[in-house]
């Protein structure tokens, strides 16, 4: 469509470096690259200037497009639906997109997708790749870091008997050459923990078991092998490192597509990071299970021994608080774990 050479558009004048604002009219000479504002009311003109000077807002529904002035003037069309000559295009695609809700739609639910695939394929695949080149002395700063937090907000000391941590430990060694894990890459340690029978492995190959556990498995050490075996997994498969690269990418990820988030959508942020933890860790369980199956098995060992002691576990937990029964929570239901040995 060809556009009028000469164009006249009322409106208002905001002054520059001033509040004061005038009911003016700018007429727009396209030919000659010339506009002229002048008072509505008195004909005073109040500026001019070359209109490929000027700079425009983009055009949004019901929103007037205002044209900017070199010297930090600007003037406002009284159509909120005015569209100035040789405004951008991508000011009318915005403005087009906006008008079309259904495609509105569209692009909600293209986010949605997208943010599904990256939680969960590219960001869990990423964050494999990732933990398989961190160097080793992030592994060990972090299993110490770990291991003083621990210590500070939640463990005690041991209260087991030398003979009970000296049982303990040989059936640790005889796991560690049993397999060749070097010896100078994990190491046991007896911790009290308030909320129940517990084992868990931290980045730098230290494995905790608690006052608990022992006591639990105590007819039966081979029982506790097979736990110590599944957290031997957790270390051989960098599953710490993976969900601290996993748990920073999404964070970031939702950080960038919400921007600064306040007030209640931090709460829904928080919330979604926290369902991805669940759902990784699920998966890391699993992949945990299966290393402590298949080297039960290698050694001679029935796999009844780790489904065993999940059923020791979970009896123990049905009888403990609600807070104890929560670090179960992240974990695959008992007996689904049990169902899926070989």
């Amino acid at each position: 469509m060809q556009v009028a050479s000469s164009i006249k558009v009322k409106g208002q004048f905001q002054h520059a470096v001033s509040s004061q604002v005038d009911a003016a009219a700018l007429t727009l000479d396209l030919e000659n690259d010339q506009f002229t504002v002048f008072n509505y009311a008195s004909d005073e003109v109040l500026h001019s200037n070359r209109y490929s000077n000027c700079t425009m807002s983009s055009r949004l529904p019901s929103i007037p497009m205002t044209l900017y002035f070199d010297d930090g003037a600007s003037f406002i069309p009284d159509n909120p639906d005015y569209c100035w000559p040789n405004s951008r295009r991508s000011s009318s695609f915005i403005y087009w997109l906006e008008t079309k809700w259904h495609y509105g739609v569209l692009a909600i639910a293209l986010m949605a997708v997208f943010l599904i695939g990256m939680v969960k394929v590219a960001i869990p695949f990423a964050s494999v790749q990732v933990a398989k080149v961190i160097p080793d002395s992030i592994s060990q700063e972090m299993g110490q870091q770990s291991l003083a937090i621990l210590d500070e907000l939640y463990f005690e000391e041991t209260s087991l008997s030398s003979d009970a941590k000296s049982q303990v430990m040989a059936n640790w060694n005889e796991l560690l050459e049993q397999f060749d894990f070097p010896k100078e890459h994990y190491q046991l340690q007896f911790r009290d923990w308030s909320l129940g029978p517990n084992a868990l492995a931290l980045a730098d190959g230290t494995v905790i078991v608690t006052d608990g556990i022992v006591e639990l498995m105590q007819d039966d050490l081979h029982l506790l092998d097979a736990i110590l075996l599944h957290e031997i997994g957790h270390v051989e498969h960098r599953h710490n490192l993976q969900a601290v690269i996993r748990t920073t990418i999404t964070t970031v990820l939702y950080s960038v597509i919400f921007g600064d988030i306040e007030g209640a959508g931090e709460v829904v942020l928080g919330a979604g990071v926290g369902l991805v933890d669940l759902s990784f860790s699920r998966e890391m369980e699993k992949e945990a299970d299966q290393f402590a199956y298949q080297h039960l098995l290698a050694i001679g060992r029935s796999a009844d021994d780790f489904a065993n002691a999940l059923r020791k576990l979970s009896t123990a937990y049905s009888s403990v608080d609600e807070k104890g029964w929560g670090y179960l929570q992240s974990h695959p239901d008992i007996e689904e774990r049990i169902k899926a040995q070989p």
